[in-house]
């Protein structure tokens, strides 16, 4: 099974280093891809996600079209069978991808799962 993150930015490239930056264990896996969704960033959130993680696949909308909206476009680039939303100022666990996949594998009719928010000092 492939899972497809999905990541929707909009302004916000000082905070690609907490979201993307925490997904790089999954550069070189086939079974995961990053997908960030640049919502008409005046910051060229999408360039400076390529020119740090060469390994995003990034989409870009020319009109802010919300978080539905980036999520939407993410999705129709998405290859994977499950769709994981990480928001751009959250950092991901390790783990976190198969941690969705594995509730989802032992709950044959979830249609989703979701993590728990903690803050940078872990409560």
């Amino acid at each position: 099974m492939k899972a497809s993150v999905i990541v929707v930015v909009h302004a916000g490239a000082h905070h690609l280093e907490d979201s993307l930056g925490s997904l790089g264990s999954y550069a070189e896996r086939s079974d995961v891809e990053v997908v960030l969704v640049d919502n008409a960033s005046s910051d060229r959130s999408g360039d400076a996600a390529i020119a740090r993680w060469p390994w995003v696949k990034v989409v870009r909308s020319e009109t802010n079209l919300g978080f539905a909206g980036g999520v939407h476009l993410g999705a129709e680039a998405a290859s994977g069978d499950v769709l994981v939303l990480l928001n751009d100022d959250a950092a991901a666990e390790a783990g976190f991808v198969e941690a969705h996949l594995e509730v989802l594998a032992s709950n044959p009719g979830a249609a989703a799962s979701a993590g728990r928010l903690v803050s940078w000092d872990g409560t």
